[in-house]
């Protein structure tokens, strides 16, 4: 992640100064690069606070969106399963009240299904030994 990288790198630059302030301690030269580092982490380390307070917010507020948008996703994909389940039992219903309105001619609608279907295998198996035929 970016923002580890840059919580390890300000945590390099406080390394950086413990080491300047020690070498400002022996040798005066030094004062001015750990006065430099001192400027850059006043200066850096709020700031780098502050990115992370945000992203630590977006990534909250992006994370409760997404557990309300899988909420809602379960809740619609159950209510899909009920209206499904609901449309087959009033398609069986009127398929019940249609069978029990109309007896004779739903049997003669299956026989002609039936006879059509066999017609068709019989045409297929023909036109199958036509063909093994050449």
């Amino acid at each position: 992640d970016a923002m580890t990288a840059a919580q390890t790198a300000l945590g390099n630059l406080k390394g950086m100064l413990r080491d300047a302030e020690e070498a400002a301690s022996v040798d005066a030269n030094a004062q001015q690069k750990a006065d430099m580092l001192r400027g850059m982490l006043e200066v850096e380390e709020p700031r780098l606070a502050q990115v992370l307070e945000e992203k630590t917010k977006d990534y909250e507020h992006d994370l409760g969106r997404l557990k309300e948008l899988r909420h809602e996703l379960m809740s619609l994909d159950h209510s899909k399963k009920k209206l499904e389940a609901t449309v087959q039992a009033e398609f069986q219903h009127w398929q019940e009240a249609v069978e029990q309105r109309y007896p004779h001619e739903i049997a003669s609608a299956r026989a002609n299904e039936a006879a059509e279907a066999c017609a068709a295998e019989d045409e297929e198996e023909q036109d199958g030994e036509a063909t093994d035929a050449t």
